[in-house]
């Protein structure tokens, strides 16, 4: 990894005026705010209707390093430049801004009612460095958890982070999301996209997931008739500057199984890739950096798949691509979920991946070593490590009402993630399962590397949690952990948990519900 990295930061972070959202009060029908003097927009608030009032966070920026300490340059220049005001958008519709070419938001102007157009100013920022223009990148996008604006609440971004998008559904008593990012200089793109993002303390996040998931609907994606056994089997995301790549897999009884990509949740544009023949059963996923790990079910065999998202052919006039994997393994058991995630021990780095299928967890792993890894990634080699097995695990399990109760349970799970611990380097298994009665529960395992057992892998139970998901069907094809469940970590070190219903429906519509579960601050 660099030894030393530098961003530029907000810092002086101030308040504009209150004005009017509708622009009622303004002779040209219109409110809104530009950043003046080198500065670029941070936060916003809002309370009430469309003549409610509106406020906005602006702040300068300075350099920092990667611990967010101050770095002084005398000849160094930071440059805001000249705002550009992009295409207007209907944001009652739920349709998204996202900067594009590296920009942040520097303006934002919106005209009459939540119906009203709204139009958003970016800005490219520069350095100068006498004859020497370090490049600036906007690196570790996301999107916040959705608030309802309406109710006076201030977004505002994280320390060392920008606003670069935005997105809010209906009237003013919708939810609202904003993107934020970070200003990277002279980034090394081949390090951050080869490896996980950690989360800050993974049991305590684990424990302030809310209990209630966030409805997320995607229309128009690939619709597939044979619902009686065809169905989702994975869901993660992935996040390249200012694109989020929703991922799906999705089973047939054909020859075929499918991936599903789209960056938005109107799925109209959506890549489609069509797996090797053979390879119609592809199961519970994540990605490690910009890699999508796809296990596939093949009997009591397994095939493993691994995609470069940031290399595929682009669509054509077929209605999929075939896209080669960079690499494939092919295992002697089962594998109905994958894992995957890096890791660090004894002065070593380390990928570590678990398939999971029927209760037994079966352990791999491969050295990285960086130079290798730049040239080609399917050089990776993987070893076996272990296999252990959770059909009969005390756990305990924290109830509606705040109680624990120790339960014995058995882990088959549909899809599974890992998760490496920012602050201690420890490894974890997040769980998601779907009991009788639609009842869905979200279990967390620590995985226990110890040297005293070689390099043997073994699961601690931590807690359990319900889970209750919102939307959809009623009944076991709605909105449960039984289909597309999965994780993602966010940029922001926050732990995202995502699930979908059985399928696309209606046929018309082809819409596909799905919740997820992150904590906010």
């Amino acid at each position: 990894m660099a030894i030393h990295q530098y961003y530029l930061s907000p810092c002086n972070r101030q308040y504009s005026e209150k004005k009017q959202e509708s622009g009622k009060d303004n002779p040209n029908g219109y409110s809104g705010y530009v950043c003046q003097g080198n500065t670029i927009l941070t936060g916003r608030w809002h309370k009430g209707d469309e003549n409610g009032k509106t406020q906005y966070e602006y702040a300068e920026l300075e350099l920092v390093d990667e611990n967010g300490n101050k770095v002084i340059e005398p000849d160094l220049k930071i440059i805001v430049g000249e705002p550009v005001w992009q295409e207007h958008i209907k944001e009652s519709s739920g349709k998204a801004f996202k900067s594009t070419d590296n920009q942040v938001i520097v303006g934002r102007r919106h005209y009459g009612d939540e119906n009203g157009d709204t139009e958003y100013a970016t800005a490219t920022v520069t350095l100068k460095r006498g004859s020497n223009n370090p490049t600036v990148t906007l690196v570790d996008c996301y999107w916040s958890t959705p608030i309802k604006e309406s109710d006076g609440k201030w977004f505002k971004a994280d320390a060392g982070c920008v606003m670069v998008g935005r997105k809010h559904t209906g009237d003013e008593n919708g939810d609202t999301m904003y993107m934020s990012g970070r200003l990277e200089i002279d980034c090394d793109e081949v390090n951050k996209e080869f490896f996980a993002y950690r989360v800050n303390n993974v049991e305590k996040e684990f424990k302030n997931l809310p209990q209630d998931g966030f409805l997320e609907t995607f229309e128009h994606l690939m619709y597939f008739s044979n619902i009686a056994v065809e169905h989702i089997q994975g869901y993660t995301q992935y996040q390249h500057g200012t694109e989020t790549y929703y991922i799906f897999t999705h089973n047939t009884a054909g020859d075929y199984g499918y991936i599903m990509i789209t960056t938005e949740t109107d799925c109209t544009n959506e890549t489609i890739i069509r797996m090797p023949k053979g390879c119609n059963h592809p199961a519970g996923i994540q990605c490690v950096g910009k890699f999508l790990f796809v296990p596939c079910e093949q009997d009591e065999k397994c095939t493993i798949l691994v995609y470069d998202l940031l290399n595929l052919k682009p669509m054509g006039k077929e209605k999929y691509i075939e896209e080669k994997p960079v690499k494939e393994m092919k295992y002697k058991h089962r594998a109905g979920c994958v894992g995957i995630t890096d890791y660090v021990r004894n002065g070593k780095h380390y990928y570590l991946m678990v398939l999971g299928a029927n209760e037994m967890y079966h352990v791999y792993r491969a050295e990285i070593k960086e130079d290798e890894l730049k040239n080609d990634f399917a050089s990776i080699d993987f070893e076996e490590l272990n296999s252990f097995k959770l059909n009969s695990v005390e756990i305990e399990e924290l109830q509606d009402d705040g109680s624990t109760k120790k339960e014995t349970r058995k882990i088959d799970c549909q899809g599974i993630g890992l998760v490496t611990d920012a602050a201690n380097g420890a490894v974890y298994m997040v769980a998601p399962i779907t009991w009788k009665n639609y009842c869905d529960w979200l279990y967390l395992f620590k995985l226990d590397i110890s040297t005293a057992k070689g390099d043997a892998v073994s699961a601690t139970p931590i807690l359990g949690r319900h889970m209750t998901s919102h939307g959809g069907l009623a009944g076991l094809d709605g909105i449960h952990f039984r289909w597309g469940a999965g994780i993602y970590v966010k940029a922001n070190n926050r732990l995202m948990v995502l699930t979908t219903a059985q399928g696309t429906w209606p046929p018309h519509d082809a819409d596909l519900k799905t919740n997820f579960w992150c904590a906010n601050k």
